[in-house]
């Protein structure tokens, strides 16, 4: 397996920017943002969640894994929101080899946002 150095993804309000340091550069070709749930907005949940997954040869992702996360709910938002993801094929990986990618996703409520615990 082709393991990547690091690649972050920044996902607030606004369309993901990406910076990459593999030495295989994905191209997406779906990757929509996650659906921030308005119940974890209203109650100021955020933060960031960093995850790993993989990227089979034809450009599927597959086995996402958190590694660290402020709440579940975000956590399974990112797993199946990564569902989805597409790349474009990544002829120059062996057999059945796939790529994996280090990255994060920062919800991020705003800075009037006051928590149950601000009361």
């Amino acid at each position: 397996m082709y393991i990547s150095v690091f690649a972050a993804l920044l996902f607030f309000s606004t369309a993901p920017q990406a910076e990459s340091f593999s030495p295989i550069k994905l191209k997406p070709i779906h990757n929509p943002p996650p659906k921030y749930p308005s119940e974890l907005r209203k109650n100021c949940i955020q933060g960031i969640v960093r995850f790993y997954f993989y990227v089979a040869k034809d450009g599927t992702v597959s086995d996402v894994r958190i590694i660290e996360s402020p709440d579940a709910k975000l956590s399974w938002v990112v797993i199946n929101t990564l569902k989805d993801w597409r790349y474009e094929p990544i002829p120059e990986l062996p057999g059945n080899a796939s790529h994996v990618e280090t990255s994060y996703i920062s919800f991020k409520v705003g800075d009037d946002c006051q928590s149950p615990e601000d009361y």
